[in-house]
């Protein structure tokens, strides 16, 4: 049963590394697939473009190779539109060739033959046969300069290129991808080679320079939140070693005669020990090796939810493998085998130093025995993780780590806990005219090691559960008290669908507004624009407002302003002249940057200084967003295109009704979509869950490790009892009321885990997994109470100790009584 668990617990690891990893490959698989030989990208920020007469002043360098590249991500034209990657290549260039011959090398001809007609496509093989398309077809392609028809000239054969985009990939000469789907005198990036980045830096200061194949910042997001998994795997690792924990505590009580005789004989404290690690160190690597090969099935069957989970998010992912890298494996033994040898520590320790005399009374022993030295080690553990949780701001491992401290310094006091309360509550339990609740707990005290640590097992499975739901709770009520107070509108017109995919980047022409405003039954509408834009090193977002027709909407429905700021007429002025911003509550936290405080962002037409109007509750992106108002957006980062037209609808008409009209409309002109506010926080909360889906199933394994931990606590307490339990029925005492007994044990252990799950599960959601979600996913979640789950896991909590009791009660109650009374 310990190998079991301590193989679960390494499998629980393994399945949830292996699956982010298996996720992680396979983007970073379509980010490099066309990276080729280039050494550099270069560009004003990953999406703001730089100007395309600066490839020639690349050039100029010595022994520098330089390409220009458009990406235009647009949406295909149909009943079911998805989007689509444009790439834009300078095909008259010897610079293209040179930096992507290796990438393209399999599809040279479709290449010369797309350079040689001078227009049209060639587009991925797996793109074509989902769309039946041929040389010669015409493919209908909607981006914010309208729609498109291209022309089909080839078709990839290039397994490679088909993992780039989800297989939704097309090519085209630079000068036509400008003319049809980019800004005049504007490419993405240039890809560059032959010249050290202090060159490149010389030649543009202002530009920015990264390594190709870099992740954008939408798979970056969709990672964070896969990731964030591995922290609750961790805390279901930690169940396993508290189970090994209280097994080592058993085998120490059982063998307690031999180490007796040993220790009579000449055996040093030391071999003691060493013979005791040693016997746990093979048990922890056998166990490894089998929560190695559990993991990696049950890794076949995440890592297909992780690619489901991602692309819900962003479309990335095409086929994810599963693969037991050295490095896993090691850190697979590494874990498993420390987490034996840490969790035997100090029971073979407390064993090596005790007299001999006093090992030959067990009952003593066990009695008399306390764990002050390993309760003062957990609570000095606990007070500092979690002083480190409040002072500094901890990266991605340590926030796993320090998750892991606070458990363990909380398993290590709560022996020492359990012994104090238990001690105080005999005396009321000996009061009572029933006697079955104070057996079974004098029982329980009997050992309060295995006692403490079996209801730490359970207690851990559950708060496991329950602080993955305080998150989400947490997230809803936050998202859906920003979407109440700063949404006034009714529909949301978009550019992606959020049953594929939430962080889609597809954009509508203005124009669309103008005609959406036409319906019938559209009281008034209003634009409003996201895009990202660099900010010290990391991708934040701006989102541009039309002003005006927002604040009219809101006030249409007696919503009020929204910033509340903006009720002040000075600061409504500088909003809407351009002088000033909002910033999330995220951004002035990530970047330390508060109201009266200066923002400079770059921009395509140079540096922006805005000044900071107030901070705003704001979930739109992980790293931040600042608001300002759309016409000084699309003047300074020279775009006019849409991300979302909000809509209200008007008196004496119905959503459902205006959003089939507005969705019909949206349809002829283009590949858009229309949702209500309810849709919209159904796919929230929908992604939200599908994350937290894989760490229930984790929790759920826990769980099973939890109540296998109390079925053999309870088993070994009634073999311990042997002679007692027959001296019980020697003198009257039922079989009945020994099952009674034996089931009010387990009674017992699930209520106190229920306890320790409720009340650690609410302050690890609270505390550090907040802070850890806030490094991972840029979110910092209100505390709230999910009071419906916390009752669910209360009562699922006693039903499975009454459960786990009831066969080692009627083992107990079967016991004969004169082969008992010769035990021991």
């Amino acid at each position: 049963m310990v190998l079991m668990s301590l193989a679960l617990g390494v499998a629980i690891f393994v399945s949830s590394f292996e699956s982010v990893v298996a996720a992680q490959d396979a983007i970073a698989a379509s980010a490099s697939a066309m990276t080729g030989k280039a050494e550099w990208e270069v560009s004003r920020g990953r999406y703001l473009g730089i100007e395309g007469a600066m490839v020639e002043k690349i050039r100029k360098v010595p022994g520098a190779i330089a390409a220009p590249i458009i990406e235009a991500t647009v949406s295909t034209v149909g009943a079911h539109p998805t989007n689509f990657l444009v790439v834009g290549l300078d095909l008259t260039s010897v610079a293209t060739p040179e930096l992507f011959g290796s990438s393209l090398d399999s599809d040279a001809m479709n290449f010369v033959k797309l350079r040689l007609v001078g227009s049209g496509m060639i587009v991925s093989r797996a793109f074509a046969e989902k769309n039946g398309l041929s040389d010669g077809s015409s493919l209908a392609l909607e981006s914010a300069n309208g729609r498109r028809e291209v022309v089909i000239v080839g078709i990839l054969s290039s397994k490679k290129l088909d993992v780039v985009a989800g297989g939704n990939l097309g090519f085209m000469g630079l000068d036509e991808t400008e003319q049809k789907f980019g800004i005049p005198g504007m490419v993405d990036k240039i890809a560059v080679a032959g010249v050290p980045k202090t060159q490149l830096t010389a030649v543009c200061p202002t530009c920015q320079i990264d390594p190709p194949g870099k992740l954008g910042s939408a798979a970056e997001d969709a990672l964070g939140r896969i990731k964030s998994l591995l922290g609750i795997s961790m805390i279901a690792l930690l169940v396993g070693v508290l189970l090994i924990y209280n097994a080592v505590q058993v085998s120490v009580l059982e063998r307690l005669l031999d180490i007796a005789i040993l220790k009579s004989i000449g055996a040093t404290r030391i071999q003691i020990l060493s013979m005791l690690m040693a016997e746990w160190f093979l048990i922890g690597l056998i166990g490894s090796c089998f929560g190695m090969v559990i993991g990696s099935g049950l890794a076949v069957a995440l890592v297909e939810y992780t690619k489901r989970t991602v692309n819900t998010m962003v479309p990335l992912v095409t086929e994810a493998h599963v693969h037991v890298s050295p490095t896993l494996f090691i850190s697979a033994m590494a874990i498993g085998t420390g987490t034996a040898l840490a969790a035997a520590f100090f029971p073979a320790c407390a064993a090596s130093n005790v007299r001999p005399l006093e090992i030959l009374r067990p009952y003593s022993y066990r009695r008399v025995h306390r764990y002050r030295l390993a309760a003062g080690l957990g609570l000095a553990l606990f007070i500092a993780a979690n002083i480190v949780v409040a002072v500094w701001s901890t990266s991605y491992a340590v926030g796993i780590g320090i998750t892991g401290v606070e458990c363990f310094g909380i398993a290590l006091l709560f022996p020492q806990v359990v012994l104090v309360a238990g001690n105080r509550l005999r005396k009321p339990f000996a009061s009572l005219k029933n006697s079955t609740p104070f057996l079974a707990l004098d029982s329980l005290l009997k050992s309060p090691h295995r006692t403490a640590f079996t209801i730490m097992t359970f207690g851990c499975a559950l708060m496991m559960t329950v602080a993955a739901k305080t998150l989400v709770a947490g997230f809803q009520a936050s998202t859906s008290e920003w979407m109440t107070t700063a949404f006034p509108f009714d529909i949301s017109v978009m550019g992606n669908d959020l049953a594929s995919n939430v962080y889609g980047s597809q954009v509508l022409p203005a124009s669309l507004t103008t005609k959406v405003r036409g319906i019938a039954g559209v009281r008034d509408a209003y634009s409003v624009r996201k895009l990202f834009t660099p900010y010290q090193g990391h991708d934040v977002m701006a989102i541009g407002v039309d002003t005006d027709r927002y604040l009219a909407a809101r006030q249409s429905k007696n919503m009020g302003f929204w910033p509340p700021e903006l009720a002040e007429p000075t600061l409504l002025h500088r909003f809407k002249s351009g002088a000033g911003a909002f910033v999330s509550d995220n951004f002035a936290q990530l970047y330390h940057v508060h109201t009266g405080d200066k923002l400079e962002v770059d921009t395509p037409t140079g540096a922006l200084a805005l000044d900071v109007l107030g901070e705003v509750d704001d979930y739109s992106w992980q790293h931040g967003a600042f608001i300002l108002d759309l016409s000084h957006l699309r003047s300074r980062w020279k775009d006019n295109a849409v991300s979302y037209i909000d809509l209200s609808v008007a008196p004496g008409f119905t959503v459902e009704d205006v959003k089939g009209r507005v969705q019909a409309l949206a349809t002829t002109q283009r590949a858009a979509f229309a949702y209500d506010t309810h849709q919209i926080r159904q796919a929230a909360d929908s992604v939200l869950e599908q994350v937290v889906a894989m760490a229930d199933l984790q929790a759920i394994i826990a769980i099973v490790i939890g109540v296998l931990g109390i079925v053999n606590a309870i088993w070994i307490g009634v073999m311990n009892r042997k002679r007692e339990i027959a001296l019980w029925r020697s003198i009257g005492v039922t079989r009945n009321q020994i099952q009674g007994i034996v089931v009010c044990e387990g009674l017992f252990i699930a209520a106190v885990s229920a306890l320790v799950g409720a009340v650690g599960g609410l302050y690890g959601g609270w505390v550090p997994l907040r802070s850890f979600s806030f490094n991972v996913t840029g979110y910092l979640y209100p505390r709230v109470v999910p009071w419906v789950h916390v009752a669910s896991v209360v009562l699922l909590a006693i039903a499975l100790g009454i459960l786990a009791g009831i066969f080692p009660a009627r083992q107990a109650s079967k016991l004969p009584i004169l082969e008992s009374i010769g035990y021991e």
